[in-house]
């Protein structure tokens, strides 16, 4: 195939054939596929900072494999964050980051 027929081809499927959302997954140019396939999907290509090394994490890093996402129980409660572990009073289970409003005014 020549390069025309290639990017032809490439848009045709991620304009006309396939849905926006999975488009959204996949580079601009066909060209670009083999540099996906090289860092290890999309995700990573995306968002290279997802990988970090052993350093940034000692410095950085918290690990959260205390929790696990699971249907709640409790009716029409839906999904929630459960403890894998017992944990002892006052152990931190796991951190979140918030933004906190003093104001509920502001987001009106």
């Amino acid at each position: 195939l020549t390069e025309q027929s290639k990017t032809d081809i490439y848009d045709f499927l991620t304009n006309d054939v396939m849905g926006a959302t999975l488009s959204s997954l996949l580079p601009q140019a066909h060209d670009k596929l083999q540099a996906i396939k090289d860092m290890g999907g999309t995700t990573l290509y995306k968002n290279p900072r997802v990988l970090v090394d052993q350093e940034w994490l000692d410095m950085h890093g918290h690990c959260i494999d205390n929790i696990v996402p699971q249907r709640s129980t409790i009716v029409n409660a839906g999904m929630g964050a459960f403890a894998k572990r017992s944990f002892t009073k006052g152990e931190v289970v796991t951190i979140l980051p918030l933004l906190f409003i003093a104001d509920k005014k502001n987001l009106d």
